[in-house]
């Protein structure tokens, strides 16, 4: 048995965070590897990981979140693997420095060899989510925090068209945009929504921090839950899997941040939201199968055994 740690950030209203929680909790049900959990604020990255006592490190690194002391990891005595989710077709480590002895690339869209491993995003499985239910009036979905490029109001403007409809939106605060004015700009954004929908048209917005299997169910209320995001950064994009989890229609669009997903879907604007809705439904169940945490779970303990 191999004796590990898994080190991630600290708790926070952040992707990053979430994402190294997620795979921790998939991993630690490895029967091949004993692992220990650390949390790291940003101040306790220089000097607050254990040196001695472990053959193996799985890092959550990341330059904001995490940024790891680089000497202090080139010491630590065992093998040293950094989760690396914000990849990019043409620099494969963007933000990750070459101190490490295997990178988990988090991006199913591309094959990597060692010491690059690729990996999916590992998907929650919620059982008991309600069927599949059709209405006359479509509920559109979509989440998210208020960063650029989001796009949120065209929900509303497709709504706008499609006739009756209700329009749901989540928009929780974030913990690294700081706290003066966040609250403002989102009730000043919320009701820019509102304002642009037309008399058929319900937005309901709401400011909760979910939970995945939370994300999960209210994903599972909507008939098709949309991304409409157009920005250029490093990264996939995170906030589909609870939708994808969710087994209900998806919309995203032809931006690079949704490749792993363009295999399996069509991408809006080529077909409407209500053709997606219906079109989207088997690519969406064919991706909870290729991302099930079991197949995440089956490749690092591939992995294992191939480096240690």
């Amino acid at each position: 048995m191999v004796n590990a740690l898994f080190v991630n950030s600290s708790k926070a209203n952040c992707s990053i965070y979430e994402s190294g929680l997620m795979i921790y909790n998939i991993l630690k049900q490895s029967k091949l590897v004993n692992f220990d959990y650390l949390e790291l604020t940003r101040e306790d990255c220089i000097n607050k990981i254990p040196i001695p006592k472990y053959d193996l490190y799985v890092l959550n690194y990341h330059h904001w979140s995490l940024p790891l002391d680089h000497e202090l990891v080139t010491k630590l005595p065992g093998t040293k693997i950094s989760i690396v989710l914000e990849v990019d077709e043409k620099v494969l480590l963007p933000y990750t420095p070459d101190i490490f002895d295997i990178y988990m690339m988090i991006d199913p869209s591309t094959n990597y060899i060692k010491p690059f491993y690729s990996f999916p995003r590992p998907l929650e499985v919620i059982p008991y989510l309600r069927p599949l239910y059709r209405s006359n009036i479509p509920i559109i979905g979509s989440f998210g925090l208020l960063t650029p490029g989001k796009n949120f109001e065209e929900l509303v403007l497709n709504a706008n068209n499609i006739g009756r409809s209700i329009v749901r939106i989540n928009l929780p605060p974030v913990t690294y945009m700081g706290d003066i004015g966040i609250q403002i700009r989102l009730v000043e954004y919320a009701n820019m929504l509102k304002r642009l929908a037309k008399r058929h048209v319900q937005v309901i917005v709401t400011h909760d921090y979910m939970t995945k299997p939370e994300l999960v169910r209210w994903c599972s209320q909507n008939t098709i839950n949309v991304f409409p995001y157009y920005r250029n950064q490093p990264g996939l994009a995170a906030v589909t899997d609870q939708a994808i989890s969710s087994g209900r229609g998806l919309v995203v669009t032809s931006c690079n941040t949704f490749r792993h997903i363009h295999k399996y879907i069509s991408s809006y604007p080529q077909y409407s939201y209500m053709e997606l809705a219906v079109n989207t439904l088997d690519g969406v169940k064919k991706m909870q199968q290729d991302w099930h945490p079991d197949r995440f779970l089956n490749k690092f303990d591939i992995m294992l055994k191939d480096i240690m």
